[in-house]
Order: structure tokens, then sequence, then C-alpha cells
């Protein structure tokens, strides 16, 4: 639904930017790990790493997002 996109889109917005970009490049273009990293000048262990740190952010931005 709209309501859940915006506040995904704006729980997003809040993350450190490279949180959002490897969230962004995997999930919304469809890149894979390896593509990700060199577009991140990163290793793919890196890319990896921030994927699990951003995801855990996210969720957290999400939930603050429901709880306002």
């Amino acid at each position: 639904n709209d309501e859940e996109k915006f506040k995904l889109f704006s729980s997003i917005k809040r993350l450190k930017p490279e949180y959002g970009q490897v969230i962004y490049l995997m999930y919304f273009e469809n890149f894979s790990r390896a593509e990700t990293a060199k577009i991140m000048k990163k290793t793919q262990k890196q890319v990896s790493d921030l994927l699990y740190r951003a995801k855990h952010a996210l969720k957290s931005e999400f939930e603050k997002g429901e709880k306002v």
C-alpha cells in the first residue's frame, strides 16, 4: 500500500548514506553483491557487513516511524 511505501522510503532517507545506498543498489536496482561492491568501491565482505547493519538500522527506523 502507498502509506507503507512512503514509510519505507522515509525510513531509508533517515539512514546513513552508505546504508541507504547499499539497500537501494541491492533491492531496488537488483545489483548482485559483486556489482554493488564494485560500484561502492568495497569488497564483497564489506558489502555483506554493510547490508546486514543497514537492514537492522532500517528495521529500527521503520518501527520508529510506525510509533509516530
